[in-house]
């Protein structure tokens, strides 16, 4: 198992593969969040993901966002990730995958950026504690949150753009952040 975290444009081979899965996911109309696998958002990533498993068959996909609504040198990781064989029923635990990917994006962003803060986020308000746990206990990455939501879009009047969020690194950042 392993996951390849790269800049788009800098490996034609990587940046095919992940064009055809995230069209693959976009055009699955029966898939409720269908519309956020569309081209625009990974244009503004800086950094796509593909997280392979034993076989070097993918498994997952994402990619890292920086936006000006965030604070400077706070990055969003696992931005719009999605597995490739989706699975159904109820998410018990979190994949091995899935932390081969955390910790891929997160190496990514030491050597190539100015992070100091990265987080996680979604619009529901119950994920963070379990995600928080598994995290802790299956890939030893520590995460916290507390009770805000966080601007993540530049559309403020839109709800969905105001979410809850897992965070590591330097708290002092989340002063400087638009919240409710």
């Amino acid at each position: 198992m392993h996951c390849e975290t790269w800049v788009q444009g800098t490996n034609p081979e990587l940046d095919l593969l992940f064009h055809t899965l995230r069209m693959k996911q976009f055009n699955d109309k029966s898939h409720p969040l269908w519309v956020n696998y569309d081209e625009f958002p990974f244009k503004e990533a800086i950094a796509l993901s593909i997280a392979f498993d034993d076989a070097n068959n993918p498994e997952f996909c994402s990619s890292i966002l920086s936006r000006s609504c965030w604070p400077s040198q706070a990055y969003r990781i696992l931005n719009r990730l999605w597995k490739i064989t989706p699975t159904t029923g109820p998410l018990r635990e979190l994949q091995p995958l899935g932390g081969i990917m955390l910790h891929s994006q997160i190496a990514w962003l030491k050597s190539n950026t100015d992070c100091k803060l990265i987080f996680i986020s979604r619009e529901g308000m119950t994920w963070q504690k379990f995600v928080i746990d598994q995290y802790q206990t299956k890939f030893n990455l520590e995460f916290k949150y507390d009770k805000h939501k966080y601007k993540t879009c530049e559309t403020p009047n839109d709800d969905s753009c105001w979410q809850p969020i897992i965070y590591q690194g330097d708290s002092t950042l989340l002063d400087e952040w638009e919240r409710k």
